[in-house]
């Protein structure tokens, strides 16, 4: 005999609001992984929220400072109560802390190694208690000691200029220009100019010189 389909359409209506009533109540039946609302309580935090840390100016004269290579010396002020470790967190732009150490313990002090040299990283420091952190702290800069320049500068340091004095010019005294000496020329205009001397003709012999030549020609 065919049950209704009216019966069939009842029973289906009634077992899916008891499987609705009974699952959120039945770990068993969350497909193996027990009680989530009891491991989603776990997560929720519920220890008091830490103050704001003081952050000092790193480098700064009268507290510790370092010139190692690559490293920056962080203190702050300790807090007295809810905290139990603090978090540092840094970076190469203000605002932007893509570096981190979450826990460096419950201390006042920390070096911050393996900077890159002569590169001004901006730092800041939080408290946690427990698993809640507190607000970060003020953000001061430093530059990385052990590049071109010397030490460390801090944000509000300026690095001083080298004065440099120029070397005095050289006056070079030109030397004194002679002036040629001026031709004189001889009255009358003209320079005279060397002619050969003119040369004698020779008169011709008379008639007795002739004959005198003639006889002392005889006798040589």
């Amino acid at each position: 005999m065919a049950l209704p389909k009216s019966f069939i359409k009842a029973f289906l209506i009634v077992l899916v609001v008891v499987c609705i009533g009974l699952v959120p109540g039945n770990s068993k039946l969350l497909f193996g992984y027990g009680d989530t609302a009891g491991q989603f309580h776990k997560f929720v935090c519920e220890n008091s929220t830490p103050l704001k840390v003081v952050l000092y100016e790193p480098n700064h004269p009268s507290l510790p400072k370092t010139t190692v290579k690559g490293e920056v010396i962080l203190n702050w002020l300790k807090l007295k109560e809810n905290a139990d470790k603090y978090t540092i967190a840094y970076g190469v732009q203000p605002g932007n802390y893509i570096y981190g150490l979450p826990d460096v313990g419950n201390i006042n002090s920390f070096t911050v190694r393996y900077l890159n040299p002569a590169t001004r990283y901006y730092f800041v420091v939080r408290a946690v208690n427990g698993c809640m952190p507190g607000p970060w702290s003020q953000e001061w800069s430093a530059v990385a000691p052990g590049g071109i320049g010397g030490g460390p500068v801090a944000l509000t340091q300026t690095a001083p200029k080298t004065t440099v004095t120029p070397a005095p010019k050289t006056t070079v005294t030109p030397k004194t220009q002679v002036t040629p000496k001026t031709q004189v020329q001889p009255k009358g205009g003209t320079v005279p100019t060397s002619q050969p001397a003119p040369v004698e003709t020779p008169k011709p012999l008379t008639f007795w010189q002739r004959i005198g030549q003639w006889f002392s020609g005889l006798f040589k």
